[in-house]
């Protein structure tokens, strides 16, 4: 058996999905764009871009040819995300609706319900990058971290009703003496935030490394709710718009109800919702996809928009986003390899 990843490596490492040794594995399918003779030695194609029009592209000719396709998500699906997001709203397209996959890989029992509710083939699985096998110990002192998703807000209203939720919850924990740090990559918000300068920004390291002396987590809804959960740390979500919510917490900071005593209660972590928030984990620690043993199913109808009509008419045939994709990663590289060196410096400086 033969898979074809449409993007390159980088993108998959972390993913988890179960691949046994005995199937070929390829990457950077891309480069076949508008090549359907090459396209025809695989069994199974997958993308996890749903929003690129070359992959696109691919796909829809991948079921012409009868090949089965795979879309796989690589984080928790946010209903703002999937309706509000701006990218998606200036091409027209709605994330993830239609799949025109024949099948989709997706996080959580909630999710994976909702995509097999509006009839398609959707299976569960957990992405390795977002749950560790070894997990972090809890500190013994009480040490709450306030952080947001990479996207918290969507539009102007939003980000008020944030930045004013986030403010009011520096006051009560300074109120009630309750150390904390920030973990905000957002200058935005940076900018917008109560005594800001008073207390440490964690954010030059990864996330699991910036929760090692962390025992509360507030943050808008994001894999890194689950990350959390699963060391065992308590989370409380920012709940500030009227949207459904796929991926809950046990504990919910809400505008107009009273911060004191929301916190208070996760501060000490009541029993029940300790309980509630486990369960709401092992919602996302299912994965039951094994991809040499999918059914078989009957294609998708194709997906017409007018991004993909843009490239069938294109008279650029060259591969241009392909070459900026692989300048990105090989600058996320060179970052990451300079963090290491910057790291290793330090420790030996530390020994010194």
């Amino acid at each position: 058996m033969k898979i074809l990843f449409l993007e390159e490596r980088e993108y998959y490492k972390n993913l988890g999905l179960k691949i046994s040794d005995e199937i070929t594995v390829e990457y950077n399918g891309i480069k076949y764009y508008k090549k359907n003779d090459a396209l025809k030695r695989y069994d199974y194609i997958i993308s996890f871009m749903y929003l690129n029009p070359m992959c696109n592209y691919i796909i829809t000719k991948a079921n012409e040819l009868g090949i089965e396709t795979i879309l796989v998500s690589d984080g928790i699906v946010d209903w703002t995300y999937l309706f509000n997001w701006k990218f998606a709203k200036k091409k027209k397209l709605v994330t993830f609706h239609p799949i025109i996959h024949d099948y989709f890989f997706v996080l959580g029992k909630f999710e994976l319900g909702y995509f097999q509710f509006k009839g398609d083939k959707a299976f569960q699985y957990l992405p390795k990058r977002i749950i560790k096998e070894e997990k972090i110990k809890l500190p013994k002192e009480i040490i709450f971290l306030i952080t947001t998703a990479n996207t918290s807000y969507f539009d102007l209203d939003e980000k008020k009703v944030l930045i004013n939720l986030m403010n009011q919850t520096i006051d009560v924990l300074e109120e009630l003496n309750i150390k904390f740090k920030f973990r905000i990559f957002d200058k935005e918000l940076i900018k917008h935030l109560k005594n800001y300068e008073s207390y440490e920004n964690v954010i030059e390291c990864n996330f699991l490394e910036s929760i090692s002396d962390i025992t509360h987590v507030i943050t808008t809804p994001s894999s890194i709710s689950l990350e959390s959960m699963f060391n065992e740390r308590k989370v409380c979500h920012f709940f500030y718009r009227d949207d459904p919510v796929f991926l809950r917490s046990a504990w919910n900071l809400i505008p107009g109800l009273d911060i004191k005593k929301s916190l208070k209660d996760f501060y000490y972590g009541n029993k029940e919702k300790n309980i509630y928030q486990k369960y709401i984990l092992s919602t996302y620690l299912e994965s039951n996809e094994i991809i040499e043993k999918l059914p078989k199913t009957t294609l998708n109808s194709q997906m017409k928009n007018k991004s993909i009509e843009s490239i069938l008419d294109s008279p650029l045939n060259f591969n241009f986003e392909n070459f900026i994709r692989k300048i990105y990663l090989k600058l996320k590289l060179r970052k990451i390899k300079n963090q290491i060196v910057k790291k290793i410096i330090i420790k030996s400086k530390n020994k010194d």
